[in-house]
Parts: C-alpha cells; sequence; structure tokens
C-alpha cells in the first residue's frame, strides 16, 4: 500500500484487494472509520486500510469488521497495533503512540475511553451505532 499516492485532503481511504479506491473520507475523528465498516460489511472483499490515526476505538471497528487485512497509518497507538497484530491483521505506522488525545490535546479522546471501557470489538460497535 504504501506505493500508493494518497490524497492530501482524505484522512482515511479503502482499498480493494486490485489497489482501487472504494471508500475516502476528509472526516476526522471516528465518524470515517464506522461509516467506511458500515459500507463494506455486506461485501465479501478482503480491504486495506489507510487512516492518518489509528488508536484503540478505530481498531476495535477495523477488527469488527473481519474484513480489512492490513492497515497503515501515519500514527497508530500501541493498544491499537496490539490489537490488530492479535487479530492477524498487518500493521504499519510512521509512529506509534501511548495514547490517542482529543483534539486540543487536554485528555485522551472520548472514543479511546469508550473503546478501553468497553473492552470487546463487538460492544463496542454495539454502542457506536446507538450514537451515528
Amino acid at each position: 500500500m504504501s506505493n500508493h499516492t494518497y490524497n492530501q485532503k482524505m484522512n482515511l481511504i479503502l482499498f480493494n484487494d486490485k489497489g482501487e479506491v472504494v471508500f475516502s473520507s476528509p472526516g476526522r475523528g471516528i465518524r470515517p472509520i464506522f461509516e467506511c465498516i458500515k459500507f463494506i460489511k455486506d461485501f465479501s472483499e478482503k480491504y486495506i486500510l489507510y487512516d492518518k490515526i489509528v488508536g484503540l476505538a478505530s481498531a476495535m471497528l477495523i477488527v469488527w469488521s473481519k474484513k480489512i487485512i492490513s492497515v497503515e497509518s501515519k500514527v497508530m497507538s500501541k493498544k491499537a497495533k496490539e490489537l490488530l497484530e492479535k487479530n492477524n491483521i498487518l500493521v504499519k505506522s510512521g509512529v506509534y503512540i501511548d495514547k490517542v488525545m482529543n483534539q486540543d490535546g487536554t485528555d485522551i479522546c472520548p472514543m479511546e475511553k469508550l473503546a478501553i471501557k468497553k473492552n470487546d470489538p463487538f460492544t463496542f460497535y454495539n454502542e457506536l451505532s446507538h450514537i451515528f
């Protein structure tokens, strides 16, 4: 996937196994990955995901989908890396961090807190499906 030229305006890009872009979003936060997962849930293909920042919350959705086989990011939390690798998903990131912070940098991201509290991809997805 590193050979692809990323559109600088997109924070999330999903590729099929042929390298074609099948979903992209300029959005921030957890919503783009949640919408992406909903978009692919009825397809049988396997996908490769580029997301600018991947935290535990995103990793839980990726695991829940059972369709994404590889994830690349600029920044990934160590907990996300651990969960993805535990579920046999290839990972590559420019930087691994301890935690994903909220937008103003004053606390842990609220979705990360929820992901830690739920501690299960299926429970976490169900919780988000009531929010989005």
